[in-house]
């Protein structure tokens, strides 16, 4: 492996033995390093690599204001997470989670530092939609202060928590999961009230019926929905459930008027689980 060249103390781009760009790090391995040298891989702690060729200086930018303890800290935070079968085992799409999560943990820590906190506006939809990341933000907690010696507020959770949301789209677009998030809320909401009934957003019942709502987001987002000829799927479920069928029609309608186009075996299903969900000792 050659040196291309340092970016800092910690860090360094270099050219494997087969050509491909990467960004090696380690503490104390740009020290003195020079641009040409050959460097052991095996001395590298962590290695990261661009998502397409030619990209190598783009991720060098990206990696070279991030401390190495934090770069650590994140990839342990990540691995935490990665039982949860909505988590993408990909590597570029781990690489890509704990850089992001690398980022917003330095800039986080820079503003307890300096006596800044914020207020995530999702708070209320985390807590209820995403118990397991929110699980998963608290014990990153612990790791940050564990590797830092400083205690980040709690909010912070729910951040670290909607970066496991997101990790869960092939695009990574932050925005695109706040908005789901308020998508499921909503929902959530629909549901509800065709039950007449307050869904308790802690029960098993309901945390199932939210996982399958998660993938479907997730099959929308990656343009992979169940398709298909579904006349007589669709048909079948409106004779033996037409309630729920139409609770799951009246859902379609609602994020339709946001641009959310779901297919019809989607609704099919769907009012499956709004069935399973009605007759659970949850909604009783």
């Amino acid at each position: 492996m050659k040196i291309v060249k340092p970016l800092n103390n910690s860090s360094l781009l270099c050219v494997d033995d087969d050509g491909q760009e990467c960004v090696i790090m380690g503490r104390g391995i740009g020290f003195g390093r020079k641009p040409g040298e050959d460097i052991d891989p095996a001395i590298a702690e962590q290695t990261f690599r661009p998502a397409l060729p030619g990209e190598g200086h783009q991720l060098a930018n990206q990696i070279a204001d991030l401390p190495l303890d934090i770069v650590a800290v994140a990839a342990t935070i990540v691995e935490l997470g990665a039982s949860d079968p909505l988590q993408s085992s990909d590597q570029a799409a781990v690489q890509s989670h704990v850089l992001a999560l690398a980022d917003h943990l330095t800039f986080a820590l820079e503003r307890h530092r300096d006596g800044m906190e914020l207020t995530y506006p999702l708070r209320w939809e985390v807590t209820q939609l995403y118990p397991r990341e929110l699980a998963l933000g608290h014990q990153a907690l612990e790791q940050v202060e564990a590797a830092t010696g400083v205690r980040l507020p709690d909010d912070e959770a729910v951040a670290i928590a909607m970066h496991f949301v997101n990790a869960q789209f092939s695009g990574g677009d932050y925005s695109a999961t706040a908005r789901m998030t308020e998508q499921i809320n909503r929902v959530l909401q629909v549901v509800s009230s065709a039950l007449d009934t307050e869904v308790d957003p802690e029960s098993m019942d309901v945390a199932r019926f939210v996982t399958h709502l998660r993938y479907l987001f997730v099959r929308i987002a990656e343009g992979r929905q169940v398709s298909g000829p579904a006349d007589g799927i669709s048909a079948s479920i409106q004779q033996a459930a037409p309630r729920w069928y139409r609770v799951a029609e009246h859902v379609r309608t609602t994020l339709a008027v946001e641009g959310v186009t779901i297919t019809d075996n989607e609704v099919a299903y769907l009012a499956l689980h709004v069935a399973r969900l009605a007759t659970s000792p949850s909604c009783e």
